[in-house]
This record gives C-alpha cells, sequence and structure tokens, in this order.
C-alpha cells in the first residue's frame, strides 16, 4: 500500500495505521520461521487488517499472536492459549471453537465439583456418626484419612470479573452543538484535509471512517481544540463540555505515580474513598490501587486512562479508536456503556461493532474531505435518545 513517494518519508511522519504497516512489513519480508506479533491489528484499518488475516492464515511458518482482535482470532488462528490466574489452558480451533470448549470444559468441571463435594459430604456423615462407636472406630480413621487426602476441585466462578462502568451526560448542550466550516491542515508539504465541512447536533453519534493516513485523527484533533487548523473554523455551543480520549492515552499516564494517584490528578476535590470506588469498577481493588503506573500491563494501564476519562464531567465524548488496546470484556463494556450514552459522541473508529451499534451519522475521510455516508444514517430508539 506504499507509493513510491512514501519510501522516503519518515516512519514519524506516518499515521499510527501507517506506522504498524512499517512494522509488520518488517517482519514478514524476511519470512521467517517463527514469528511473535503483540497486537498487530491495533491502529490497521479495515482493508489492512482483512489482508493479514488472509496472510497469517496461510502463512508456513509459527505464528504466535497476544491479541484482543476475536474476529482477527477466528480467522487466523488453530489453537488457542488462554493465560489465566497464572496458569496457560490449551484449547484446539479459533476463538469461536474457543469459546465452546471452554464453556464445556467449565461445565465439566462444575459436574465434577458437585460430584466431589456430595461425596464428602457422605463421608463426613459417615465420620460423625460413627465418631465415637469403638466397632466403628477403625472405619471412621480410614476415612478421615481419605477425606483428608482427597484433593479438592475447584468449582469455576460463573461470572469472570470485567469491568463495571456507565456514561452519564453532565449538563444539557443547545441543539446546534459544532459547526465545522472548510477546515483545512497539513505536515509539511503533506495536504491531509482539505476543505472539511460538518454540522452536528445534540445527541448526534458521529463516527469518522476511512483508510489508514486519512486524516480522521487530525480531524478529531482539531475538533478537541488540541491543534489549529491551517484554515477553516470550528465553533462549538456554549454549553458544551468537552471529554476526549484516544488509543494513546494510556502512554501520557505519568509512570513515578500509583494507580490512584494517577486518578486523583483529573479529581483532586474527590475523596479518595469514591476515587477508590471508581477504580474498583475498573477491577482496581483493594491494595492495588497502590501499584505503580511502571508496573502496569498495557490493558491495566488503558483502564487508568479510561477511569481517568470517565471521571471527568462531559457531555461531548470524542473518541480516537477507543477500542484499541482494551480486552475483551472491557472492550464489550464500553460499546455497551457507548450505546446507551445520553450526550453526543464524536468518534474515529475502524471497529466494525461501534458503526454497527453506536453510529447514528458515518462520514468517510478520504482525500482530504469528509463526505456522509446518508445510507448508513440511522435514528435511535426513542428511550436512548439524548433528552
Amino acid at each position: 500500500g506504499f507509493a513510491l513517494s512514501d519510501r522516503e518519508k519518515r516512519c514519524g511522519d506516518f499515521s499510527g495505521g501507517w506506522q504498524m504497516r512499517v512494522s509488520l512489513a518488517k517482519v514478514l519480508v524476511h519470512r521467517p520461521p517463527n514469528i511473535v506479533l503483540d497486537e498487530p491489528t491495533n491502529h490497521l484499518d479495515v482493508a489492512a487488517r482483512d489482508w493479514l488475516a488472509l496472510e497469517l492464515s496461510e502463512y508456513r511458518g509459527t505464528v504466535l499472536i497476544v491479541t484482543h482482535d476475536t474476529e482477527f482470532m477466528d480467522i487466523v488462528a488453530n489453537r488457542i492459549l488462554e493465560l489465566k490466574d497464572g496458569a496457560v489452558t490449551a484449547y484446539s480451533g479459533n476463538y469461536t471453537d474457543y469459546q465452546r470448549q471452554k464453556a464445556e470444559r467449565l461445565a465439566q468441571q462444575d459436574r465434577a465439583a458437585s460430584r466431589q463435594e456430595r461425596e464428602i459430604e457422605k463421608q463426613t456423615k459417615f465420620i460423625e456418626r460413627f465418631r465415637y462407636k469403638q466397632t466403628k472406630a477403625t472405619a471412621v480413621q480410614s476415612r478421615i484419612k481419605a477425606v483428608e487426602r482427597i484433593e479438592r476441585i475447584e468449582r469455576p466462578n460463573a461470572r469472570e470479573a470485567t469491568v463495571s462502568f456507565q456514561l452519564q451526560a453532565t449538563g444539557r448542550t443547545e441543539r446546534d452543538l459544532l459547526s465545522v466550516t472548510n477546515v483545512a491542515h497539513a505536515y509539511g508539504d503533506h495536504q491531509v484535509l482539505t476543505d472539511v465541512t460538518l454540522h452536528v447536533e445534540r445527541g448526534d453519534r458521529v463516527v469518522f471512517i476511512g483508510p489508514n493516513g486519512s486524516g480522521k485523527s487530525t480531524l478529531l484533533k482539531i475538533i478537541a481544540r488540541l491543534i489549529e487548523p491551517a484554515a477553516g473554523s470550528v465553533v462549538w455551543s456554549d454549553r458544551a463540555r468537552l471529554g476526549y480520549y484516544d488509543q494513546h492515552q494510556d502512554e501520557a499516564l505519568e509512570a513515578g505515580r500509583t494507580v490512584i494517584e494517577e486518578v486523583r490528578a483529573v479529581a483532586t476535590d474527590e475523596p479518595d474513598e469514591r476515587l477508590r470506588n471508581i477504580l474498583g469498577r475498573f477491577l482496581f481493588r483493594g491494595d492495588d490501587v497502590y501499584k505503580p503506573i511502571a508496573v502496569l500491563s498495557g490493558g491495566e494501564r488503558s483502564r487508568v486512562a479510561l477511569a481517568k476519562f470517565l471521571i471527568e464531567p462531559s457531555n461531548v465524548l470524542l473518541l480516537d479508536e477507543p477500542t484499541n488496546h482494551l480486552d475483551v470484556g472491557t472492550r464489550r463494556r464500553l460499546i455497551d456503556a457507548l450505546e446507551g450514552y445520553d450526550g453526543t459522541i464524536i468518534c474515529a473508529s475502524h471497529d466494525q461493532t461501534i458503526l454497527e451499534r453506536v453510529a447514528t451519522r458515518v462520514f468517510e475521510v478520504d482525500g482530504g474531505t469528509a463526505v456522509e455516508r446518508e445510507e448508513m444514517r440511522r435514528e435511535l430508539p426513542p428511550v436512548k435518545r439524548s433528552r
């Protein structure tokens, strides 16, 4: 997908998606017998993701992938390794096969635990009944030792721990919320946006789509007032309160702070009890809130960044690839929360589920402009409309 003119560009001048393509090309061009990839679909647009899935599904070598992209796993994987509670459990097949096999294994484990519990209860009743009967002393001691030797089967948790939160707008904006007029922007000689004009009303859920490097993130940053456009204007209504979250938010965390200190930095007036309660919803419980940011995994850092974002009051959410880096459970919960949000959303995303469940208006950003895809416009059910 790289043009001849791209060959002399510095890697740092490319968008996140194109930088990921460069990284993948460095690995795949050598055709090594073994490949290890860490979240390879993050930042990729739909076309690049589909190409990579096909390439890896036909790859002759061994490929080890760390990913939360379930659709990608369904295409590429023929074996799933689940890391949980310090152990690794192997499943054959793709992600869908893994879900079925895991459910069957847990059901089998639950039945085995029930049988064992019944047997222990039976032996315990015998022991209690004949404990002080001299003629049964030998049998009682034998059964006590037998019960003590039993290796207990743990009953599986009915539900795995997952994040729990809701999104609620703070205050009501004017109906005419945002006007973007003739916006243009360039990075050096590279013109990213040439003439973007759009209007957003209260309650809209706008999603920007388009190939890597088309200017989606740039347009969102301009709308969020993080960068000034080279030309054109961005006008927000007076009561708009913006909340901005992007796929690199976790990289801005202070490594020297603890989890609770990092969240407190954006909520200085909130008592620790409330901060701990919020962090508990993001699976930071007990002493976990005192973990240094520096020792957290990528997924944990993303949860801290998400907690920081959600604690700040807003009625407009500006989101740049918000589901990148999130584990399956957190991604599902975020999409549920966005679907039920009563404010306005403007989002740049390649996530098909966001398009299907969250978006009410879709703009394709490409060739320097943003064109609304009228065929993808939809109305929200009355219970979910912004009031």
